[in-house]
């Protein structure tokens, strides 16, 4: 690495741009690959229902989720839409779906599945989170995954539904 010193400004230009390049590399990297990571779940899923080949899976799911993209990029010009209040838009319509009841509730089901006779059951659960290194989940902690944390998610949920600004 060179040294930099006031004498050399075309020097630390140079170094300040490299690193605002690998910058924007980085980050367009990491979206791609979240990207990628969070669509070939929905693609699996598909094909898994359907019993679809992939190139159909691909072209379904990559149009179902080009339609419900362009809400949000066309939510505040021709798609527009309130969903909520004045000033709302889309993406608060998305947020709202995806945070307050997508996540919510799909973690109380996997907390019931993993704990449960008609999911997976204490037994697997315990087997499966105890293989390896490091904290071990001990009989007396089921009557917390089985009761306490389901309960506790189903507060948060009711809580947040009651609380939020619907107008």
């Amino acid at each position: 690495m060179p040294k930099f010193s006031v004498k050399k400004p075309l020097t630390v230009f140079v170094a300040v741009l490299a690193i605002v390049v690998l910058g924007v590399v980085f980050m367009v990297f990491a979206a791609l690959s979240t990207v990628l990571g969070v669509c070939e779940n929905i693609l699996a899923m598909v094909r898994e229902l359907t019993g679809w080949s992939r190139p159909k899976g691909c072209v379904v799911c990559g149009v179902g989720i080009f339609l419900l993209a362009l809400t949000t990029a066309l939510g505040y010009s021709v798609l527009h839409f309130q969903p909520f209040a004045p000033g709302s838009a889309w993406l608060d319509f998305w947020d709202f779906i995806v945070s307050n009841n997508v996540l919510p509730l799909g973690s109380l089901v996997l907390a019931l599945f993993c704990c449960n006779r008609f999911g997976w059951g204490w037994d697997n659960f315990v087997a499966e989170a105890n293989t390896g290194r490091g904290l071990k989940v001990r009989p007396w902690m089921k009557p917390i995954f089985k009761y306490f944390v389901p309960g506790a998610i189903l507060f948060i949920y009711i809580y947040g539904m009651v609380t939020f600004h619907w107008r």
